[in-house]
């Protein structure tokens, strides 16, 4: 009988060392497989209802953090079972800025943008990530109850535990202007400036290059007005006040079309009946190919202009008869119509103005003054010789002497020949204005309505080793015990 109840006793002692060693090796196992720290609790649970009490969140503004990649994390604490927890990042306008005084962005402008709810069965410490916008003002808050996607007066109410706000838009866009001659498909035009307001102030200046390109890069966003220098001879289609929208990391692009003037004036004509003209003036520095024509004839034709300068066309005046040409008359006028460039088009009616051929006037010569020279006269000389006889007398003849006409030349008055210097052509242009810079990120932590929350709690890893040393020290005993029953028989 002895030796049974030594028998039972050892087998239970053995099962007993065989149960823990399983036990402890169980244990050890189920600790490893579990839920790792900082997973989100199960929502299965016994709770009915949530609290949306904020009193029962324990949180501070520090505990909101941008993470600095396009999120941020809240942490905080529930103070009891069975509560519920919203994190929210609402967006602001990226064009807003704050006004004087402003240190929160109106809840009207703020729209919704990521956030999550939960609901905590068990009181402890937990955290929330959201996503962040990417260069937007933003506010992210923490609160109780459930998500709340639209804001309006009064915002969250009694329900907000803390919040974190970016006043500063860092938003950036860009503006780049293609220029044209003529058409879309036209040659670049170089050299042209442009100036960008903002709010009634110049904000940047700048020319096209050699491929009629303009860029303004890092715009803030928002609204400007695009203003051309346009050059002397040119017109363009971009309006006075020319609205551009500019949006985050987007490039607008506004294609801007020059083109060159052209004047139109009529001309007399040798023979009106026969023949009218007119002059048509490039008042442009490029050269201008035009086409012309005559409507209601078949008269139509085209050319070219070189910058600065003028052309005269002539035309037959407008057939009133079938193959002949003779005088317009008053009911179908000679009307000459020329195109050119972006649909650009001039006509004018030329009623016919005979050319006046001015009479010359006859200049008047200067009349030399004759010079008289006098002529001397002879005088009678008395015969003192005697003489029986009567000697008539002789009468001198007085010849006269010829009278040289002198040739009076005139002598021609210099003239002053005054030598003027050609100045070099201004070439257009506008110094690149300085650039404001834009503005920075500005976080403004509000400060804390409670005390900040204390160091989370640490929970460690749980390690299986000291079940294993139990177990294998229950194992050691149980041996040692059978051999020593066995030694004492």
């Amino acid at each position: 009988m002895r030796y049974f109840k030594k028998q039972m006793s050892l087998s239970l002692a053995i099962l007993l060392i065989f149960s823990l060693a399983l036990g402890s090796i169980a244990m050890a196992e189920g600790d490893n497989s579990g839920s790792p720290s900082g997973e989100e609790p199960s929502t299965e649970n016994s709770c009915q209802t949530y609290s949306s009490d904020r009193e029962h969140i324990t949180a501070s503004h520090a505990n909101i953090v941008d993470n600095g990649n396009g999120t941020a994390t809240a942490t905080f604490t529930t103070t009891q079972d069975c509560v519920r927890v919203s994190f929210s990042s609402y967006a602001g306008p990226a064009d807003w800025k704050p006004g004087p005084g402003e240190t929160t962005i109106p809840y009207l402008k703020q729209v919704h943008f990521d956030g999550q709810s939960i609901i905590y069965p068990k009181a402890g410490s937990y955290a929330i990530t959201v996503n962040l916008p990417a260069c937007q003002p933003y506010q992210l808050d923490i609160y109780s109850g459930d998500l709340l996607t639209q804001l309006g007066v009064g915002a969250h109410g009694n329900k907000i535990k803390a919040w974190k706000l970016k006043l500063t838009s860092t938003c950036a866009g860009s503006l780049i202007i293609n220029k044209h001659i003529n058409n879309i498909e036209g040659a670049p035009h170089a050299g042209i400036a442009f100036e960008l307001w903002s709010n009634d102030s110049l904000f940047r200046t700048g020319t096209t290059d050699e491929s009629g390109i303009l860029e303004f890069k890092d715009l803030p966003i928002g609204s400007y007005v695009l203003k051309e220098l346009t050059l002397t001879g040119f017109t363009t289609d971009l309006t006075a006040s020319q609205q551009i929208e500019v949006t985050a990391a987007s490039s607008a692009l506004k294609v801007v079309i020059n083109t060159p003037k052209l004047k139109l004036d009529t001309a007399c004509s040798a023979d009106p009946e026969a023949t009218r003209s007119w002059i048509v003036t490039n008042e442009s520095n490029i050269e201008v190919p035009f086409i012309w024509e005559v409507p209601g004839s078949n008269q139509t034709g085209d050319g070219k202009i070189p910058g600065n300068t003028s052309v005269t066309l002539s035309t037959y005046a407008v057939q009133s008869h079938s193959g002949t040409f003779v005088k317009a008359v008053s009911t179908n006028p000679n009307t000459l119509t020329i195109s050119w460039g972006n649909e650009k088009e001039l006509s004018l009616v030329n009623d016919g103005e005979a050319c006046t051929t001015p009479t010359p006037t006859p200049s008047t010569s200067p009349t030399p003054t004759p010079t008289i020279t006098p002529t001397p006269t002879a005088s009678a000389t008395p015969d003192t010789s005697p003489t029986p006889f009567s000697t008539p007398e002789t009468t001198p003849t007085v010849t006269p002497s010829s009278t040289t006409t002198p040739t009076v030349s005139p002598t021609p008055e210099e003239t002053d020949i005054i030598e003027i210097e050609d100045d070099e052509p201004p070439v257009g242009g506008v110094d690149d204005g300085q650039e404001i810079d834009s503005a920075t990120d500005t976080i403004v932590d509000v400060n804390d309505e409670q005390v900040p929350l204390d160091t989370l709690p640490k929970t460690g890893d749980t390690s299986p080793i000291p079940y294993y040393l139990i177990g294998a020290f229950a194992l050691t005993a149980g041996f040692i015990s059978i051999r020593k029953q066995k030694q004492s028989k």
